[in-house]
């Protein structure tokens, strides 16, 4: 019992630490994808993102969009190839 404050402090730092690395890999796919204007790394970087951030509140939701958005793009742009 006498932990217990230390482990309140321990989990509520595991916490903090899995937002920061969720904000790093949503701010990685965004700089693929608005910055470089690179599609297909955008693409595998929103995957990623969502594979190792998948309970991110503030970004899962606008992810799965851009995913889609992107990858209509993509095949918009195959299509007109063929």
């Amino acid at each position: 019992k006498a932990y217990a404050p230390l482990m309140d402090y321990i989990f509520a730092y595991i916490e903090e630490l899995k937002e920061r690395l969720s904000e790093m890999y949503y701010q990685r796919a965004a700089y693929y994808d608005k910055i470089m204007k690179k599609r297909d790394s955008a693409i595998i970087a929103y995957k990623d993102f969502l594979e190792k951030a998948p309970r991110s509140d503030k970004y899962t939701a606008l992810v799965n969009e851009r995913i889609a958005a992107l990858q209509a793009e993509k095949e918009k742009a195959d299509a007109n190839k063929k």
